[in-house]
């Protein structure tokens, strides 16, 4: 259990801060913790879904000011943790991280990469992964339906067997309010809720591929079975109600 001190805690020596609110992604200052972009319930639903599990290879699409990063390689001790993310410079506190604390070897950032690129994507799993199965990916990237799964579909598959894929803020699009500032901005962009609903149907209909999902307001949690996927993975494959595929049908526009 994470012991808190307002909306401070720390992991072994590393002292970390929470948000209250987005504004704090701006406003906190590292003087005080490294700042991760998610609320105290949030992380403490992390802590109790990773805290204590074996993950060696880890692929975190989506860094922003690095906090999450850090608070990864801290919490796991991973032997690889790729660290993905559209813009093109490395995070200042991610940077600060990497140079003043030797425990940050495993940690290597993956900058200018768009989510949806399955060429970076592939050569980041062959190269610095060096082929191995991946035993966890956090997305918390574009959250937009299209992106989101172009990367599920090409890292879903490098999974090991009971290995866990995470998408973050699924719900953004599917508040009682339609105010919010992303709401707002990208209204026109397709509700990352339908992948979580094909999800849920392809868990039913091939349980020896999704073993299991867990779904909260904050994230989602979906973990490998035991069937091998080949290249071309589809999740609309797998999709279907009283006996007819659905492939790739919207729920919510």
């Amino acid at each position: 259990m994470i012991e808190w001190t307002g909306n401070q805690f720390k992991v072994g020596d590393i002292s970390f801060q929470a948000i209250g609110d987005l504004d704090d992604l701006y406003r906190l200052s590292i003087a005080d913790g490294y700042v991760i972009g998610k609320t105290r319930s949030y992380i403490d639903r992390y802590f109790d879904c990773l805290g204590g599990g074996d993950f060696q290879n880890v692929v975190e699409l989506g860094i922003f000011r690095g906090g999450s990063t850090i608070f990864l390689n801290e919490l796991l001790t991973p032997r690889r943790l790729a660290a993905v993310d559209i813009s093109r410079k490395v995070p200042r506190m991610l940077q600060q991280y990497m140079t003043d604390n030797p425990r940050a070897l495993p940690v290597k950032p993956f900058m200018g990469v768009n989510q949806s690129s399955v060429s970076d994507l592939e050569k980041i799993c062959n190269d610095f992964i060096e082929g191995e199965p991946l035993d966890l990916v956090i997305d918390d990237a574009s959250h937009f339906y299209d992106e989101t799964r172009a990367s599920f579909e090409f890292l879903f598959p490098r999974l090991r067997e009971g290995g866990l894929y995470i998408i973050e803020d699924w719900g953004w699009r599917n508040h009682s309010s339609d105010n919010g500032s992303y709401s707002t901005s990208y209204g026109d962009r397709k509700s990352l809720a339908n992948l979580v609903f094909q999800l849920v149907l392809a868990a039913n209909t091939a349980p020896d591929l999704i073993a299991d999902i867990h779904i909260n307001r904050d994230f989602m949690t979906i973990r490998k079975g035991s069937k091998v996927v080949s290249d071309n993975f589809n999740v609309g494959r797998f999709c279907y109600h009283r006996g007819k595929r659905l492939d790739d049908v919207d729920f919510f526009t």
